[in-house]
């Protein structure tokens, strides 16, 4: 059962065809990143930044921006509350709470994201990742499950791997 889930969801990771789609998200994005770093640079009192947790920031915003299809306002409301859930700093149900409203804005019908603005609804891109979690198809709690996996460890290993590459 593992091994059909894997083939579905490499669907989402294919470079000339749904990541293609994303590109201008994830350009955006970079834009804003560099913006942001300068702007936490210059607000610290001594001119550092804690790149770990920078990056860990910007890694969910990429997974919740352009692979899940969200938009801005909620991934701006979500991202550091879900981060700090996970490591224990805020009360743990906010991940399952963030979960399950992940994946009923995957689920929905009329949700479109950031990737789709200025798109006519016939090439709607929600986010190839979601469009992929969404159509497995199986039974239980493995759309909430395979969310939760992405959401949480997807960014935590190339957060962290990208603060090692860094330092």
């Amino acid at each position: 059962e593992w091994q059909q889930m894997r083939e579905h969801i490499v669907s989402a990771f294919l470079p000339n065809g749904s990541l293609q789609k994303i590109f201008p998200v994830t350009l955006e994005r970079a834009k804003h990143c560099a913006k942001r770093l300068e702007d936490i640079r210059s607000q610290s009192a001594d001119g550092s930044v804690n790149i770990n947790d920078f990056l860990l920031y910007e890694t969910e915003a990429q997974l919740q921006l352009a692979l899940f299809g969200m938009n801005y306002e909620w991934m701006t409301e979500t991202n550091e509350k879900f981060r700090q859930s996970m490591a224990g700093k805020i009360e743990p149900m906010y991940a399952r709470r963030f979960i399950d409203e992940l994946v009923n804005n995957m689920n929905a019908g009329d949700f479109h994201g950031p990737a789709s603005e200025g798109v006519d609804d016939a090439n709607v891109v929600k986010g190839p990742l979601s469009d992929a979690l969404r159509t497995l198809n199986f039974e239980g709690k493995a759309d909430k499950g395979n969310a939760f996996i992405f959401a949480f460890a997807g960014h935590d290993t190339t957060g962290h791997t990208l603060s090692w590459l860094v330092l």
